[in-house]
């Protein structure tokens, strides 16, 4: 196992929200498909704190538009902005 490409770090706290939401958004797939927790369920909390309505397929739809539109960086913007190809 490389240890490396097991591990992330997440500093500053919209970076840990926006982590968060994803982690969220994953455990909401699993839970559409059928798995369950003994606890409070995804869908609820995810309609809580976002305050979305509708089934759980509803419901996910929302949260990748939230996600595509909150969350994940946009391409040429931020610091992972990828410097173009040197000529040489």
């Amino acid at each position: 196992m490389n240890d490396k490409a097991d591990k992330a770090v997440v500093v500053g706290s919209s970076k840990v929200e926006g982590a968060r939401v994803l982690a969220l958004r994953s455990a909401l797939r699993l839970e559409c498909r059928g798995l369950r927790r003994h606890s409070r369920s995804v869908l609820s909390i995810v309609k809580q704190e976002l305050g979305v309505r509708g089934n759980g397929k509803r419901v996910l739809e929302q949260l990748d538009e939230y996600v595509e539109a909150n969350v994940l960086p946009r391409k040429g913007v931020g610091p992972c902005k990828q410097s173009p190809p040197s000529g040489s």
